[in-house]
């Protein structure tokens, strides 16, 4: 069975921003210091730890209508397993719109995945792969066959390193301090195509004071931060092209909750691209017992397929 891997608890914690007018009032150094310290690289090993859900759509339209492809994936993982930097946190597919899968298809498949995580588990790290098990930033990808004319990618890193920062201003965020930075294009900047929107859109980056972390993004348009800002929710989120939003975990790391790319009302805009993507992880439970016992619990129960094609606009 084919098997689409994406690089890749939710514990209760509502994500309220309230924004503070009064800006720090400080210079780009300020601003350098906090990016700096927000832009740590490394892969998202603590992720490693837990399971998880992840829900990944793709609406796209065209001349012959809309189309949406849903799939959902349960992540699974050993217990105290050294990480290879090649190998990637394995997911299950458990749930196509497209097709019907068979609950003995889950199961061999998930049992394939088990076989490899008993193959990696007597492998010694090297010290380069121990040095990358820091808190990082999941880089997420649906390649060109999922979104039907080009690969896109999100990577939060290469935004932090990439665009220019200004508007420096305190929030706070859950009852956590924090701040947020206006952020627009660099035009000196060259992208790969998977991630040609960088140099099209500006918006505002929620940044942890504390963890130094990641909160949340939101981006429009270019010339689209000062006409939507102020809009209400409804029209703000309808001009959005893109969206990321991380949760903090109780011991203290973040992980994603949505990652989003939005093309539908500006394709002109961003390479006639009339795409969607969406990532949604849930669930978020930190792992403990070894793999043997960790069941697939809920082989999904008969669902409706929904129809990968919907009405012509």
């Amino acid at each position: 069975m084919k098997r689409t891997i994406f690089n890749a608890v939710l514990v209760p914690l509502t994500l309220c921003l309230i924004l503070i007018s009064n800006a720090y009032g400080q210079g780009s150094e300020d601003i350098e210091e906090i990016v700096a310290e927000t832009a740590i690289e490394g892969a998202p090993s603590a992720m490693s730890g837990y399971t998880y859900k992840l829900e990944f759509t793709r609406v796209k339209r065209s001349i012959i209508g809309r189309s949406t492809l849903r799939r959902r994936y349960r992540a699974l993982l050993p217990t105290n397993v050294p990480r290879s930097h090649s190998f990637r946190h394995p997911l299950l597919l458990v749930y196509d719109n497209t097709r019907k899968l068979l609950p003995s298809q889950i199961v061999n498949e998930r049992n394939r995945i088990v076989e490899r995580l008993d193959e990696i588990e007597s492998e010694e790290p090297s010290e380069e792969e121990i040095g990358r098990h820091t808190d990082g930033y999941m880089t997420l990808r649906a390649d060109s066959n999922t979104v039907g004319d080009q690969a896109l990618k999100i990577d939060l890193f290469r935004l932090l390193k990439t665009v220019q920062f200004s508007n420096l201003k305190q929030l706070t965020v859950g009852g956590r301090p924090g701040y947020s930075l206006e952020f627009y294009p660099n035009p000196e900047e060259k992208y790969t195509s998977d991630l040609f929107y960088l140099g099209k859109i500006e918006g505002i980056i929620v940044i942890d004071e504390d963890d130094k972390r990641i909160v949340s993004v939101e981006a429009f348009p270019i010339g689209g931060l000062a006409k939507f800002n102020a809009k209400p929710e409804k029209e703000r989120n309808k001009a959005r092209v893109f969206y990321y939003q991380q949760i903090r975990m109780s011991d203290g790391h973040w992980f994603p909750k949505v990652a989003e790319l939005n093309f539908m009302e500006f394709p002109y805009e961003f390479n006639r691209l009339a795409v969607k993507v969406r990532f949604s992880f849930s669930e978020y439970n930190k792992f403990s017992t070894g793999i043997e016992s960790h069941d697939i619990e809920e082989i999904p129960e008969t669902e409706s397929d929904e129809p990968s094609t919907d009405t012509k606009n």
